[in-house]
């Protein structure tokens, strides 16, 4: 899929395969050193590139689960899994996990990606809900969440910490 983005650049969405393995380690990496949104920091994902690639291949082989990159000039700028639970009875509730990089923030990389997610699961003859965590504080994620039809529905207290600081998450969900 290909979009044009709010800055001009076009984007491109596709499924990750084995081959992005290693690039995808690397913008791992690099995001997490971009922002304390998320549950790890600069370089703290380590993991070969030959048990991403197996991960990326046990995803696809999934009925209830997808990997999306988005991509500007060839370069990962958003990485998106859907992941249904594996047991009969969780099955149908798939958990969202989003990165964005910095410098695309604000250009419509989020949007775009969580949109196509939603897209497919509804597609998805088992998947009947989506889960997604975000920081109580991270009010420009939690509206996108909300554009995008999530509710909020909890709090995780205490969820992250973050120099000797504790930080609270929304659960927050979508009825498909």
């Amino acid at each position: 899929m290909q979009a044009i983005l709010k800055n001009g650049e076009q984007l491109t969405l596709r499924f990750a395969c084995p081959d992005d393995a290693g690039k995808l380690i690397e913008y791992i990496n690099a995001v997490g050193g971009e922002s304390d949104n998320l549950s790890f920091g600069a370089n703290e994902f380590n993991i070969s590139v030959e048990a991403e690639a197996n991960y990326i291949r046990s995803l696809a082989a999934r009925d209830n689960a997808y990997m999306l990159l988005a991509e500007c000039n060839g370069e990962i700028v958003s990485c998106a899994c859907l992941e249904g639970g594996q047991r009969n009875r969780t099955r149908h509730a798939a958990t969202l996990g989003l990165t964005v990089r910095r410098e695309k923030h604000g250009c419509g990389v989020g949007t775009l990606v969580i949109r196509r997610l939603i897209e497919l699961a509804r597609e998805n003859e088992i998947l009947k809900k989506i889960n997604l965590q975000v920081r109580c504080d991270n009010v420009v994620a939690i509206k996108l969440y909300e554009n995008c039809g999530f509710e909020r529905e909890g709090i995780d207290r205490r969820t992250l910490c973050i120099n000797d600081e504790f930080v609270d998450f929304y659960y927050m969900g979508l009825l498909l």
